[in-house]
Formats: structure tokens, C-alpha cells, sequence
């Protein structure tokens, strides 16, 4: 997987599409295969198999599941380009499918080229500038700087010429070190502007920008950069592309970023603007201070407006900050949580440390565990022992396991007691509890689970599963093979979407379509090939020890 942050999302949601259309599939199926069906099949024939998927779709017919089984089934090295004809149908229908499966194939840079190249994108609206572009554009800015000026001015004529695909590239060099550059920089992207010449935003259809959206969240970080950056650039209409371009920005992007994040500081829509500042804040965008201390004085903006001026270590904002937190007196809520962490960050905690002694300390808490502080671990275990049984219990016990660098012997040890108080009076805070020590590996909670797997009893096994499912601890993965071994158990538990979140969340390899539930579809056609991959997966992703 080219990167577990980006990937997670977007691989957990894929599943869950993936399982609901190939279980009403096979449930509305026949006991076999359509013969036509079959017969493709044994014959491998890709072509026909794709052809017959098409009429089918055009009819109405829902077997999308059935025949995305079927290529599986073929051999690993033709499973990709098979499911890439499939999307070169141009049928919704099957594009959302057969998108869903190579997006868990791991092949996201790829699937982007596919992508780009079938909706009939120009690549160069997402900065995939040709190699041979890139290196003419850089070598003519470094002459952009020399001392002649008849170098400069051949340079700056020549990347006129080049015109407005070289825009993607030159905003880059906005920020150059040199006064000459930058100025000539400015005057070539005003010439682009000025004559039309600049990259327009495609029209995308739904599908498009749906699926834009989630190779946002697979792709490279680089990759996804410049699809964010592009999107933001050309000024998308679309509010949740422009927000979930921000946010990459805001996880991956670099200094330069902070000037695209910056010109949404003032975007009419409230998530975008306060993706715009979370994004400055995290490219040091020190230049926007002024513009974030603004929105201070709008209570939509602040509490986000404080973090980023903490981040961006504005120390004058401290007391900015202490008049804007209204929310101080109430000592609750998300924007207090929020005011107490940026002030904890610029080093004034005295409003910390009055409320971790008050009867309300579930801010204070939560504010020391998102900033890090495990100073106040020790005060933090002395109220965990004493709190109710209500939010403050469970909010000390994850901020806990937080800041003990997930989980010390103390730490678990004390969660592990008052869950087993808690047991029989409350059962569903035992189970909460239960599911932050599994989440953190503690080890009675692994053995508990493991022993109740391997009961007798399905309502047991099955809420050993939904305990394994709720944790989302991968590491757990390995326990829950037994229970793979025929097909019965197999969509019993793919229904109770255990290894939707738990495996197929944490690891994307190529048999990871072995546990979506398009391989219900595969089943029907060659149980022991499922059975091999289940265990190939299996010993690639965890071998023994």
C-alpha cells in the first residue's frame, strides 16, 4: 500500500459497497451460475464475460457481484486488465464496480491514469506534465535569474510560448529565493491569465468526481498533492472536493501549499474555510497570522482559528485566544476542548491544570491527550480510578492508552479493573472498555477474544467478532482464519463485516478482493482457488514467527 493514511478510508468504504451488491447477487441468484456464465468462465474468455456483463447491466439486471467473481477467477497476472476493459465500458454501473475492485487491488497510480484517460481528463489539468516539459520549464526559470538580460528575456519569452500547461509547474516558483524570478514568475502567469490561455477545470460527471475524490485518499501523497492542488487551483464549485483537497494538503502538503490554502481563508462555505485553516497551519503558512487572528472574532471560525495560531506558534494570540474561548466558563464542549489545546501548546496550561481539578475534567483531558502532554499522565490514571461510570470514564480511559504511548502495564491493568467491575452492572461499558484494550492489544482482552472464537456457540463467536471488528486491530486478523473454512461461515462472517474493517482497512494487497464480497462470486465458481488465496493471503500478511 502506497500510504495506510490515505488508503484506509476509501479501502474500508469500497468494501462495504462491495458486499451489500454481491450479496444481493448471489442471494437472488440461482443455486448455479447461468450456463452462458459458466461457460465463459471455463474458457476464460474476458471479452465475453465483459460483453455479457454489459447486457446484463443495460437490462437492469444486478449481478454485478456474480461476474466481478468471475474475473477473479481468472489468472492473477489477467485480473487487472480484465477489470480495466470492464471500466472502458463506460457504464456507470460497471465503472463504480470494477473502480471499487482495482482501488483494492493497490494499484492506485495506475487506476488515476485509467481514470483520467476513460472520463477523457487532460492529465495536464493534474500536473502530469510530461518529463521532457518539466525539465525545458525548469532549466528556462534558473535563466530567468542569470545576468544578462538578454538571457532573461529569451527565457521569459519562451515560457509565454510554452503557454498556460506550464502554470502547474511555475506556481512553484512563486516563492523562488530571488526577487527577478519571482517577479518575472508573477508576470507570466498574469500574461496566462490575461489571454485565456490557462488549464479550465474539466466537466466532470458524478462519477468522475466521486471517484476523484476517493484516489484522493489511495493514491501517493505526491500524486494526490497534485490532484488537490489542481483541484483547488481551477476553483472546483464542488464544495466537498475543494474540502477534501484541503485536508490533503493539510497532511501532506509542503510550505509552498500554504498560499492555494490561503486563498480559501475566505471561502463562503464554512468547512472549507476551516479546512483552509487547518491546511495554512500545517504548511507554516506564517504570512496568514493576521488573517487567522480575524476569525477569532467570528465563533464558527475561532476555536479552529486558535489551534492553527498555536500551531503556527503565535504566542501574541495567547490572550486573543482567552477572550475568545466564551466557552471557558461552561467547561465543555468541542471549541473548549480545542481553546484549552491551543493554549496548552503555546505553554500557558494554568487553565489545564484548573480544570483537571474541577468536576468537570473531561475537556482538560481530551485537550491533553490530542496535544501529546504526558506530563500529565499520572493526574490523568488518579482521575480515570476515581470517575463515574458515565463519558468521563470512558473519555480518561482512551486518552489514557494515548498518552502511555498505547498502553503500559499500569495503565491497562487499572482499565482492566474497573472493567471488570463494571461487567456486571453495566455491560455496555464492560464491552467499550473491552474494545480500547483490544484496540491497544492488552493481552487478557486478546486471550478473552480468542477463547470465545472458539466456542461452540455462534451468537458467541459472533460477538467475539463484532468486538474484533469494533477495535479494528488487524493484529487480531490471524484468530479469525478458522472460521474461514467453508463457504457457510465464510458469508456469515463477511455479513457481519469483520474483515471489511479489520483486515481489509489495514492491508491492501493484491488477494485482498479475496475477503470483499465480490469473491462470494468466485466461490461459486472455484472453492478451492478461494481457499488458496484465503491462506496465500494469509501467510504473506502474517507469517509465522
Amino acid at each position: 500500500m502506497y500510504h495506510s493514511k490515505i488508503a484506509l478510508p476509501v479501502v474500508a468504504l469500497v468494501c462495504m459497497v462491495l458486499f451489500s451488491r454481491a450479496a444481493a447477487a448471489v442471494m437472488a441468484s440461482p443455486s448455479k451460475p447461468d450456463d452462458d456464465l459458466m461457460e465463459l468462465v471455463k474458457k476464460k474468455d474476458v471479452d465475453g464475460l465483459i460483453a455479457l456483463w454489459l447486457k446484463d447491466a443495460e437490462r437492469g439486471v444486478r449481478k454485478d457481484g456474480m461476474y466481478s467473481g468471475a474475473l477473479l477467477s481468472l489468472e492473477s497476472e489477467k485480473i487487472v486488465p480484465a477489470f480495466i476493459k470492464a471500466y472502458e465500458t463506460k457504464n456507470e454501473r460497471i465503472m463504480a464496480q470494477s473502480f471499487s475492485i482495482l482501488a483494492c487491488l493497490d494499484r492506485p497510480d495506475e487506476l488515476l491514469k485509467v481514470v483520467l484517460r476513460v472520463r477523457e481528463i487532460e492529465t495536464e489539468n493534474f500536473g502530469m506534465i510530461p518529463e521532457e516539459l518539466k525539465k525545458k520549464v525548469e532549466e528556462l526559470v534558473e535563466n530567468l535569474d542569470a545576468d544578462e538580460f538578454e538571457v532573461r528575456d529569451k527565457a521569459k519569452k519562451e515560457l509565454i510560448a510554452l503557454g498556460g500547461r506550464c502554470a502547474g509547474i511555475l506556481e512553484k516558483y512563486r516563492n523562488h529565493p530571488s526577487i527577478e524570478v519571482r517577479y518575472s514568475v508573477e508576470q507570466i502567469l498574469r500574461t496566462y491569465k490575461k489571454s485565456g490561455d490557462v488549464a479550465k477545470p474539466p466537466e466532470l460527471s458524478r462519477g468522475a468526481k466521486t471517484e476523484l475524490m476517493a484516489l484522493l485518499k489511495i493514491v501517493k501523497p505526491d500524486d494526490a498533492c497534485r490532484i488537490a492542488r489542481t483541484v483547488l487551483q481551477a476553483k472546483y464549485p464542488n464544495r466537498l472536493m475543494l474540502k477534501q483537497s484541503l485536508l490533503i494538503l493539510t497532511e501532506y502538503g509542503k510550505p509552498a501549499d500554504a498560499a492555494i490554502a490561503g486563498g480559501y481563508l475566505h471561502h463562503k462555505q464554512s468547512d472549507v474555510r476551516k479546512a483552509a485553516i487547518q491546511a495554512v497551519a500545517k504548511t507554516g503558512g506564517k504570512e496568514y497570522i493576521d488573517a487567522i487572528r480575524e476569525l477569532l472574532n467570528n465563533r464558527t471560525y475561532a476555536p479552529t482559528a486558535a489551534l492553527a495560531l498555536a500551531r503556527l506558534g503565535d504566542k501574541d494570540s495567547i490572550e486573543i485566544i482567552k477572550k475568545a474561548d466564551v466557552s471557558l466558563r461552561q467547561k465543555r464542549g468541542e471549541s473548549h476542548e480545542k481553546y484549552l489545546q491551543a493554549l496548552l501548546l503555546l505553554g500557558d496550561g494554568k487553565y489545564i491544570e484548573r480544570e483537571l481539578d474541577s468536576d468537570t475534567p473531561e475537556s482538560a483531558i481530551v485537550a491533553i491527550g490530542e496535544a501529546g502532554e504526558r506530563r500529565y499522565l499520572g493526574k490523568v490514571l488518579e482521575i480515570f480510578e476515581t470517575s463515574g461510570t458515565g463519558y468521563e470514564l470512558l473519555v480518561t480511559a482512551e486518552y489514557l492508552l494515548k498518552l502511555s504511548n498505547k498502553g503500559n502495564k499500569e495503565v491497562f491493568a487499572a482499565i482492566r479493573k474497573r472493567a471488570s467491575a463494571l461487567k456486571p452492572v453495566s455491560p455496555q461499558l464492560y464491552e467499550k472498555l473491552t474494545v480500547l484494550l483490544l484496540q491497544y492489544g492488552e493481552d487478557e482482552a486478546v486471550s478473552m477474544v480468542r477463547s470465545m472464537l472458539k466456542s461452540e456457540d455462534v451468537v458467541t463467536r459472533k460477538n467475539a467478532i463484532d468486538l474484533i471488528r469494533k477495535s479494528g486491530n488487524a493484529k487480531l486478523a490471524p484468530y479469525l482464519r478458522p472460521l474461514l473454512d467453508d463457504k457457510a461461515t465464510f458469508r456469515i462472517f463477511a455479513g457481519l463485516g469483520g474483515y471489511r474493517t479489520v483486515i481489509m482497512g489495514q492491508y491492501a494487497t493484491d488477494a485482498i478482493c479475496g475477503f470483499a464480497g465480490a469473491r462470494l462470486g468466485l466461490w461459486r465458481f472455484d472453492p478451492d482457488r478461494q481457499r488458496r488465496e484465503i491462506d496465500k493471503w494469509f501467510e504473506a500478511n502474517f507469517p509465522e514467527k
